[in-house]
């Protein structure tokens, strides 16, 4: 095969690496085609056969057996890239723009006020999964014998930022059951574009 070479040594003068692809593929071979093209052009000048410089195997070179291009290969391939993709467009269109978690003081599960209040304390995570900042307002959602104090009246989050947010449940003991009193959170984005909930427990144990 490249017996029928006429010396014209064009491949080696146009390869980027210097090497000399008459001695096969080598190492420093990065798979440039310079030197087929270059091949071929001179092939096609002195009416010689394309393809004395290819890609090849060594199977195909022993059998003279033509190239194939569908292969059950390449439908395996093509499936799991899609399937790939399709995961990836589905993660990305399913994402929750805005993420809330709500955690307890666990040292201590309800205390009482000078003012004789039951309070409960939380910390509040945001986090904003947009691409753009907004500012965030938390509230409770409206329920006889509580009320929230809040550190901020806004939250305001730049893009991908998250914040721990502290804020305090308090209860009216004449109003409220005791025991344990779910209570749920809302945070509304400044345009009420963004809306999320999160239900925790108010509880009047331990104060």
């Amino acid at each position: 095969h490249l017996g029928d070479c006429i010396e014209c040594q064009m491949c080696v003068q146009v390869c980027p690496t210097g090497i000399d692809i008459r001695d096969g593929l080598q190492v420093a071979c990065i798979q440039c085609a310079a030197c087929v093209d270059a091949c071929n052009e001179i092939m096609d000048k002195v009416g010689y056969p394309r393809g004395l410089i290819r890609y090849t195997t060594e199977r195909q070179l022993a059998e003279n057996e033509p190239s194939r291009v569908l292969r059950p290969r390449l439908f395996a391939y093509l499936t799991l890239l899609t399937v790939l993709c399709g995961g990836l467009i589905y993660a990305l269109t399913d994402r929750v723009p805005l993420e809330i978690d709500i955690r307890r003081d666990r040292n201590q599960l309800s205390s009482l006020t000078n003012q004789g209040m039951i309070e409960n304390s939380y910390i509040v995570k945001l986090t904003n999964k947009t691409q753009e900042p907004h500012a965030y307002k938390i509230s409770l959602a409206p329920q006889d014998g509580l009320s929230l104090v809040l550190r901020f009246n806004d939250v305001p989050l730049e893009a991908g930022e998250s914040f721990d947010m502290p804020v305090s449940i308090y209860g009216d003991p004449d109003i409220i059951e005791s025991g344990q009193t779910p209570v749920t959170l809302n945070v509304v984005s400044e345009d009420g574009q963004y809306k999320v909930s999160k239900q925790n427990i108010f509880t009047t144990q331990g104060q």
